[in-house]
């Protein structure tokens, strides 16, 4: 009605996540036997101060950012908590998880799985001055470090036992088989050069 025009430009598109769910599994169980770092009273406290900064919606909707990143608890764990204490338990999810990662496009070409730890205070929302300053903090240390043990006890897990290896494989390829991989990004559409 207005006569207005647009123009669309497809300069890049991401794909939709393919989670592993047998992969998952076996990353979940890395995740319990790596364990969780209790947090010491000098993080507790500085976890607090974090807190003490959020707006009251970030306070009240904390568990709303758990959510969005895979957590189906009802956050009675975190009661009079300003950090994840606990390793959540594990239940697939048909939720979509808001975001784009070129992750979701590796997860159509190989079989691929996500784990999330706690290395921030709770209700922390990403791109914040709260999330950056939290980085170089020790329970952000911690958390890494035990990602990083549990994606490598899933790798030994998945060298040393067939079986398991066997049933990621089969899975992703029914999968695939059902679902052919398209690109998001038109054929005749050229990446832009680099100015």
């Amino acid at each position: 009605m207005t006569e207005t025009e647009l123009t669309i430009e497809f300069d890049k598109a991401c794909s939709n996540y393919i989670p592993n769910r047998s992969l998952e599994k076996v990353l979940y169980q890395s995740l319990q036997e790596a364990g969780i770092e209790k947090p010491n009273q000098e993080e507790k406290a500085f976890a607090e101060k974090l807190w003490a900064t959020l707006s009251d919606g970030e306070k009240e909707s904390y568990l709303d950012i758990l959510r969005g990143f895979g957590y189906v608890g009802d956050g009675s764990e975190f009661e009079g908590k300003y950090l994840a204490e606990t390793i959540s338990a594990y239940e697939p999810s048909k939720e979509v998880l808001a975001g784009s990662t070129d992750v979701s496009d590796v997860s159509w070409v190989v079989p691929t799985a996500q784990l999330t730890v706690s290395t921030s205070a709770l209700g922390t929302p990403l791109h914040t001055w709260q999330m950056t300053t939290q980085g170089i903090s020790s329970y952000a240390h911690k958390g890494m470090l035990r990602a990083a043990e549990a994606m490598a006890l899933t790798a030994i897990k998945l060298l040393t036992d067939k079986g398991k290896l066997e049933a990621i494989k089969k899975e992703f390829e029914k999968f695939k088989e059902a679902n052919p991989y398209t690109c998001p990004i038109p054929a005749e559409v050229k990446p832009s050069t680099l100015q």
